[in-house]
C-alpha cells in the first residue's frame, strides 16, 4: 500500500502520477492519474497478473482495443487512448469520468427523475448505435458499465470486457463474466446469437432501475435467468413500482425488455428518437453534428444502409452458422399478420410452465423461450395448466402459416363463429351456417388431432427390468406419448420410463469415505418419468440447432450420435430439459429410478462386477478390446435399472437438480418428496450421482454420492432428464 492509503501500481511509467485508487474490475485495479506530459487526468486499468502474463489474454485485449478505439468520436463513449506495456504491467489508458459510475449515483439519490433517464438513456442508446455501426457489441450494460462527466453526462465504458476474458485459459470463469444476469438479454443468457438488440434490453433493464430504483428481477441468478426466458415471459412494469413514472416511459422499457429480439427497438438511434420525443430523422441530424466520425444514417464499411439496418447483421456467429440456425427452425420466425392484435401470452406462474411453449406458438406463431412456473423449474415437474386465449381471425387473403406445436400441443383455437372448416375465414368462406341445435341436443365432442409418430433418435430393445409398467396413455402429461407399448417424449424424442409413487431404501450406512449417503432410510416419492439413457449427442445437437446455440458436438467417433454428451455445465443441462419440457431428476429421483425399492447396490444386484457397466478398471476384452472411453447408451445389458433405465452405474455421471451438502442426509427428516438444501453450502456444489468410464468403480455403487461447482465441465459428467406425471 503507498501513501495516503492509495493500493501500490508497480510498474506504471514515470509520465503517470497515481492520485487516488478508484476501485477493482474484473481484470485488475484502476487508478486515476496525472499525465505529466500532457497535464490531464486519466484512468489507468492496470491488468491482474493472470491476465498479463498470459500472452493469449493480452492479444485478445489488445484486439478489443483496437476494435473500441475505433469508436472514438461519439461523446457518449469513454475513450480510449492507448494499451500500453512497461515492466511487465500491462495498463489501458483511457478518458477519467469526474462524476463517477451511475450505480453509484443511484445508490445515493435511489432513483432518477423521469425527465434525466429519458436524456441518460438517449445518450447511451446514440452510443451503442455508433459502437453497432462500428460491429461492436458492448454485451455489459449495467449502470456500473455508464460513468458520468462533470456535466453529468453519459459516458458508455468497458466494451467487450466480458469477450477479452474469453479465452482457453481462462474458460471455466469466463462462463460468468459474459455479462451481469440481473441485465443479461434472455438470448445472452441462452448463449444463442446475439445483435444491436442484445444491448439493448440490456439498457431497458437499466432504465428501469432508473426509473424506479428498484431492480426489474429478484431472487438468485438462476431465478433471474429463468425469469427472462420463461415461455410468455411478460417484461415487468415499472408503473406499479413508481406510479409517477409516465405511460409512454414505461411502455418504452417494457418494449426495450421484450423477450424476443424482433419486438424489441431494431436499432439505438430509434430508441433514443423515442426517448427523446423526436423524430427519426431528427435524431440521425443530432447525433450527426455530436460525432466527429460518419453520419447518423450512412452506412459505415461492412454495414448495411438504415433502412436495412435491423441489428439482425450484427452477429456474434457466423453468418454461415446463422443462417443454418434459420433453416432448421423456418416456422419459428413467421412474422405476425398485417393489422394482427399483439400475441397473446400465457400467464407466468411463479416457476416454470414448460407447457406453455406450445401455447405461445399457437398465440404468436413463432419463437421459443425456456418456461418458468411453480413447480417447472427444472428442481421441480413443469406445469401444465397454461391456456391462451384465442387470437384474432387473419384476413381472407393472408393467413400466417402455423407453426408445428412443440410438445404435442394443439394451435390456439380460432374465433368459434366460423362453421366447421371455416375457421380462419370471418366470413366462413362462403360456407353456409350449420342450423342450429335445439337446446337440449349436447353438441358432438370434436375428434382429438392426430398425433404424429416419434421419430427416435436413439431406439434400444425394450426394457427388461422386474419393475418395468406402462400406465395408459391418458394418464401421461401433456408431451409425452404411448407408442409401441413404450413411452416417449415429444420434445426431444427420447425414451422415458415410468417410476410409480411409492417408497424406496435411500443411502447406506456405512461411514468413513460413504458417510455421506448415511443414514439409509425408507422415503416415498410421487410418480414421475425419467430419461432411459443419459441425453445424446444427437438430441444435444438438436438443441444446439433449435436454439442457435454454438456448441453442438462433432460427430468423428463411430456411433458418435449415440454417445452422452459431456462437458456441459449444469445451465447447460436445465436449459437443454427446459427446451425439451422437462427437468433435471432430484437426487432421491435419480436413487430410486437406478435402485428400484430393494435398496441394491448396483441395477444387476449386491455382487460387483466389473465387467457389467462401462467405468475404470473396466477389463478391456468385454468391450472393443480398447481402453474405456465413453460407450454408445444401452451397449451394456447388464447396467439396466428394475425400471428400465440404462447406463445408470456407468458410462456418464450426471447432474442432478439438488445443491450438495456432506451432511444432508443425515439432518434432512423429509419422509416424503425429499429434495436437497434449499441453500448451498461452501462452495456451492451441485449434486451428481452414477458412475463414469473414467471414475473408479466404487462410484458405480448406486447410493455413492458426487458434487461439482455448476460451472464446471468434466469429459466423465452428462445428465438425463426428468418429467412429473399428473
Amino acid at each position: 500500500m503507498s501513501e495516503g492509503g492509495v493500493p501500490a501500481s508497480p510498474g506504471l511509467p514515470p509520465r503517470y502520477e497515481v492520485q487516488k485508487f478508484l476501485g477493482q474490475g474484473a481484470m485488475g485495479r484502476v487508478y486515476l492519474c496525472r499525465d505529466a506530459e500532457l497535464d490531464v487526468l486519466v484512468a489507468l486499468k492496470v491488468l491482474a497478473p493472470q491476465y498479463a502474463e498470459d500472452p493469449s489474454s493480452v492479444e485478445q485485449v489488445r484486439a478489443e482495443a483496437r476494435a473500441v478505439a475505433k469508436l472514438r468520436g461519439c461523446p457518449s463513449i469513454l475513450s480510449l487512448y492507448g494499451f500500453e506495456q512497461h515492466e511487465g504491467t500491462w495498463y489501458l489508458v483511457t478518458e477519467f469520468a469526474a462524476g463517477g459510475a451511475l450505480d453509484q449515483r443511484l445508490k445515493r439519490d435511489g432513483r432518477i427523475p423521469e425527465e434525466e433517464c429519458r436524456r441518460l438513456g438517449a445518450e447511451v442508446a446514440e452510443a451503442l448505435h455508433f459502437a453497432h455501426r462500428g460491429r461492436v457489441l458492448h454485451r455489459d450494460i449495467k449502470p456500473g458499465n455508464v460513468l458520468l462527466d462533470e456535466q453529468g453526462r453519459a459516458k458508455v465504458a468497458d466494451f467487450g470486457i466480458a469477450k477479452v476474458l474469453k479465452s482457453e485459459s481462462a474458460q471455466v470463469s469466463t462462463m460468468t463474466l459474459t455479462g451481469t444476469p440481473m441485465y443479461m438479454s434472455p438470448e445472452a443468457i441462452l448463449r444463442a446469437p446475439m445483435d444491436a438488440r442484445s444491448d439493448l434490453y440490456s439498457l431497458g433493464c437499466m432504465l428501469f432501475e432508473m426509473g424506479t430504483g428498484k431492480r426489474p428481477f429478484s431472487g438468485s441468478h438462476f431465478e433471474i435467468f429463468l425469469a427472462k426466458t420463461a415461455d410468455g415471459a411478460v417484461p415487468p412494469d415499472p408503473k406499479p413500482l413508481a406510479p409517477h413514472l409516465s405511460d409512454g416511459f414505461c411502455a418504452l422499457v417494457r418494449k426495450c425488455m421484450a423477450t424476443k429480439p424482433e419486438d424489441r427497438y431494431r436499432d439505438g438511434l430509434t430508441l433514443a428518437a423515442e426517448l427523446r420525443a423526436v423524430t427519426r430523422a431528427e435524431e440521425e441530424a443530432h447525433l450527426a453534428t455530436m460525432t466527429t466520425r460518419g453520419k447518423g444514417g450512412a452506412a459505415m464499411p461492412g454495414f448495411p444502409p438504415p433502412s436495412d439496418r435491423d441489428g439482425a447483421t450484427l452477429r456474434e456467429a457466423p453468418p454461415a452458422a446463422a443462417a443454418a440456425a434459420e433453416e432448421q427452425e423456418p416456422t419459428r420466425r413467421v412474422p405476425a399478420p398485417p393489422g394482427a392484435a399483439p400475441p397473446v401470452v400465457a400467464k407466468r406462474f411463479p416457476v416454470l410452465p414448460v407447457v406453455a411453449a406450445a401455447v405461445a406458438l399457437a398465440a404468436v406463431g413463432g419463437w421459443l423461450a425456456f418456461g418458468r412456473g411453480g413447480e417447472g423449474t427444472p428442481e421441480g415437474p413443469p406445469s401444465n395448466g397454461s391456456k391462451a386465449a384465442p387470437g384474432p381471425a387473419p384476413g381472407p387473403k393472408e393467413a400466417p402459416p402455423t407453426p408445428e406445436p412443440k410438445g404435442g400441443a394443439s394451435p390456439a383455437a380460432p374465433d368459434p363463429k366460423p362453421g366447421p372448416g371455416d375457421a380462419g375465414k370471418p366470413d366462413g368462406g362462403g360456407a353456409k351456417e350449420p342450423a342450429p341445435k335445439p337446446p337440449d341436443s349436447p353438441e358432438p365432442a370434436p375428434p382429438p388431432p392426430p398425433v404424429a409418430r416419434i421419430q427416435p433418435l436413439v431406439d434400444l430393445p425394450p426394457p427388461s427390468g422386474t419393475l418395468v409398467s406402462v400406465p395408459p396413455a391418458s394418464d401421461l402429461p401433456k408431451g409425452f406419448v404411448l407408442q409401441d407399448g413404450r413411452i416417449w417424449c415429444q420434445g426431444d424424442r427420447a425414451e422415458m420410463v415410468l417410476v410409480p409413487a411409492g417408497k424406496f431404501l435411500r443411502g447406506n450406512d456405512a461411514t468413513g469415505e460413504f458417510a455421506d449417503a448415511s443414514p439409509r432410510r425408507e422415503v416415498e416419492l410421487r410418480a414421475f418419468l425419467i430419461d432411459r439413457h443419459e441425453v445424446t449427442v444427437a438430441q444435444w445437437n438438436e438443441f444446439c440447432r433449435a436454439k442457435g446455440r454454438t456448441d453442438p458436438r462433432p460427430l468423428i467417433e463411430k456411433d458418435a450420435e449415440r454417445l452422452p454428451v459431456v462437458d456441459v455445465t449444469h445451465d447447460d443441462a436445465r436449459a437443454y430439459a427446459l427446451w425439451a419440457g422437462k427437468r433435471l431428476p432430484t437426487e432421491a429421483e435419480w436413487e430410486k429410478a437406478a435402485r428400484g425399492t430393494d435398496g441394491r447396490a448396483w441395477p444387476w444386484g449386491d455382487e460387483e462386477d466389473r465387467r457389467a457397466c462401462n467405468t475404470e478398471q473396466r477389463p478391456n476384452e468385454n468391450w472393443r478390446d480398447k481402453a474405456p472411453f465413453l460407450a454408445p447408451v444401452g451397449d451394456f445389458p447388464k447396467d439396466e435399472s428394475p425400471y428400465g433405465a440404462v447406463d445408470v452405474a456407468g458410462n456418464a455421471s450426471e447432474w442432478c437438480s439438488d445443491w450438495y451438502l456432506a451432511n444432508f442426509y443425515g439432518i434432512d427428516a423429509s419422509a416424503k418428496d425429499p429434495r436437497g438444501p434449499e441453500k448451498p453450502g461452501d462452495p456451492e456444489a451441485r449434486s451428481v450421482r452414477g458412475g463414469a468410464w473414467k471414475i473408479h468403480p466404487m462410484m458405480t455403487l448406486l447410493h455413492r454420492r458426487n458434487s461439482r461447482t455448476p460451472e464446471e465441465r468434466q469429459p466423465w459428467l452428462g445428465f438425463r432428464c426428468a418429467a412429473d406425471m399428473p
